[in-house]
């Protein structure tokens, strides 16, 4: 009878182990779903590599005594991970998605040391909200310093916005080239050399970390304007990852040895864990395969609704026709977390360049953005306006809408475009204004 017990229960084990795996299977197919899908909606199909610090994950595991009371985490992940499905909300996705792999895994004896969890999550947000909230003006300075390096070269170097003139040619600094994804990367490794290092180490890695990445990102633009590498290709994010491996990973690695400490033998293995390490590669590795022929397709004849993205409910109102057709995009059911709806992301995407931005103020002193755009392939400049509207009123502020909208204030975002800037500010008048 007793061995009778003792084989239920090792059957019952092996059962739950079995679904375990089953479910963990299914949370990094949805997992890699949501890196897709976040960064389709962050910066196009193109730029997935957005998501390359994940390979540093490996460097967090360490293996511990299974605890089945961590399956409640993995199922609140799923559970949150279909809401977003349902809902088509990526940012519910990516966290659902994130959080029942971490629980899951868990549960299985596999975990992840502090800050691997926090950083993981902090991808996406980094790369959308911080690359949109000052991710634009720090593109802009790198492109004025990029411009005084290259004129050793180039004497003819000019800037304008977020644009190069080089030997005859334009290059487009575009979002990627900000440098989120390398700032994240950059946080990773420092976390990893933090625990392999003396105090001092710590210290001396944390004030030069911040100075390599800035230099790695001067000289990645430097390098893309130069070999005239467009975005969107993969060789745009290999030489990004080269630059990053050379000017950032090394010296580091290389300060780490200056200060390293003596570890124990189990915390030494519990760092390395090759065998589990493959286990979670597969996620990025799967995802990376992907990117082999990944091109964004443009279809220009419908421009209109490609601009209309991070929307699930866009309007589209056209006036006029030809050149002196004036397009509204009209954009409900925003998300809190998303920034695929903002024209500094939908308007990049589609191959503008922005070559200035400001605020202008309309009769009632309220503000509403505005920038001067270079289409793809050149053309005449295409003039854009954009603001927030709720029953609280207009805001040009890409916070205090995100704060209306969780007080449960319903917001409206405008996007109104074209080529004649005395027509378009006619119809931002009449749409901020009308009853």
């Amino acid at each position: 009878m007793e061995a009778f017990l003792v084989s239920l229960k090792a059957k019952q084990s092996e059962a739950m182990r079995l679904v375990v795996a089953v479910l963990t299977a299914f949370v990094v197919i949805g997992l890699v779903i949501a890196m897709w899908r976040s960064a389709e909606v962050i910066l196009g199909q193109a730029s997935v590599g957005v998501f390359f610090p994940l390979l540093f994950l490996p460097f967090f595991l360490y293996t511990k005594e299974a605890d089945r009371t961590d399956l409640l985490y993995g199922f609140a992940g799923i559970a949150l991970l279909v809401i977003g499905t349902v809902e088509s909300r990526h940012s519910f996705v990516w966290l659902g998605a994130a959080s029942a792999l971490f629980g899951l895994l868990s549960s299985m004896g596999i975990a992840f040391r502090f800050p691997a969890q926090a950083l993981f999550l902090a991808v996406p947000p980094f790369n959308g909200l911080g690359g949109l909230l000052y991710g634009y003006e720090l593109r802009l300075h790198l492109t004025a310093l990029v411009e005084k390096m290259l004129r050793s070269i180039d004497s003819g170097t000019v800037t304008k916005g977020n644009l190069i003139f080089f030997k005859d040619n334009w290059f487009l600094v575009d979002q990627a080239c900000e440098g989120m994804a390398m700032g994240v990367a950059t946080m990773v490794i420092v976390a990893v050399f933090f625990q392999r290092v003396t105090m001092q180490g710590r210290l001396s890695i944390a004030l030069l970390a911040p100075l390599l990445w800035l230099f790695a990102n001067l000289w990645r633009i430097a390098l893309l304007v130069i070999t005239g590498i467009a975005p969107g290709r993969l060789a745009h994010d290999g030489i990004g990852l080269v630059v990053f491996a050379c000017m950032i990973v090394f010296p580091l690695a290389m300060l780490a040895l200056l200060f390293e400490r003596p570890m124990p033998r189990s915390e030494a293995a519990s760092l390395q864990a090759p065998g589990r390490a493959l286990l979670i590669l597969l996620m990025p590795v799967s995802l990376f395969a992907s990117l082999i022929g990944a091109a964004e397709v443009r279809n220009d004849n419908d421009l209109a609704a490609r601009l209309a993205g991070g929307s699930d409910t866009a309007v589209i109102h056209r006036f006029g026709s030809g050149t002196q057709q004036t397009i509204v995009l009209e954009k409900h059911n925003l998300s809190f977390f998303g920034v695929g709806h903002h024209p500094r992301v939908c308007f990049e995407g589609a191959g503008f360049a922005f070559l200035s931005e400001h605020e202008e103020h309309l009769p009632g002193g309220e503000t509403v953005r505005m920038a001067e755009l270079r289409p793809p392939g050149g053309g005449d400049a295409v003039f854009v306006y954009w603001w927030f509207q709720s029953q609280e009123g207009l805001s040009s502020d890409d916070i205090s809408w995100r704060v209306r909208e969780l007080r449960g204030s319903p917001v409206t975002q405008w996007n109104v475009y074209g080529n004649h800037r005395s027509q378009v500010w006619k119809h931002v008048l009449q749409t901020a204004y009308r009853k």
